[in-house]
């Protein structure tokens, strides 16, 4: 019988073990571990020509969760924003790629002045490519009056 997780069946068996492993330090909560191995099993599957869009994204996601979980917010809607996108563009709109999109946007969220102001333009537009526009109104909705109020505080905090 597999170790494996049930939703990581359809990555290459290597893969999915060293992802699984990742998890398992994830969940033990020694992020340094998962973070390090999350970022390696990442690298590898770059240079990997036969892995499919659908097996670096479960890694990308599990990635884009540590950065979440320890406060690299800016490594985090980065992250989901390029997967929302990747999603769409791979597979077409659906549930995964929603639930991404609004993740960046949660992450965005959590950013400091500067930092949200220069992923805004991303984000946005990620919002508008990805997402159904009667699903991710209010999200759109909320980055932009959080970003029109970071706007004036950057401008502040530079005179």
């Amino acid at each position: 019988m597999s170790t494996t997780p049930r939703h990581l069946i359809h990555i290459t068996p290597l893969y999915a073990s060293r992802l699984a492993d990742a998890m398992e330090a994830g969940r033990s909560r020694d992020f340094a571990t998962a973070v390090r191995a999350a970022d390696r099993l990442m690298s590898d599957m770059a240079e990997d020509v036969e892995v499919t869009v659908p097996q670096r994204l479960e890694t990308e996601q599990f990635r884009a969760d540590l950065a979440y979980l320890t406060g690299d917010f800016l490594l985090a809607t980065r992250l989901w924003t390029a997967i929302a996108r990747s999603w769409t563009e791979h597979t077409g709109l659906h549930g995964r790629s929603r639930i991404a999109a609004c993740n960046a946007a949660a992450c965005w969220m959590e950013l400091q002045g500067v930092q949200a102001v220069g992923l805004a333009p991303q984000l946005l537009d990620m919002l508008r490519f990805v997402a159904a526009p009667e699903r991710t109104a209010a999200v759109r909705a909320a980055v932009e009056r959080r970003l029109g109020g970071v706007f004036v505080s950057v401008r502040v905090s530079a005179v």
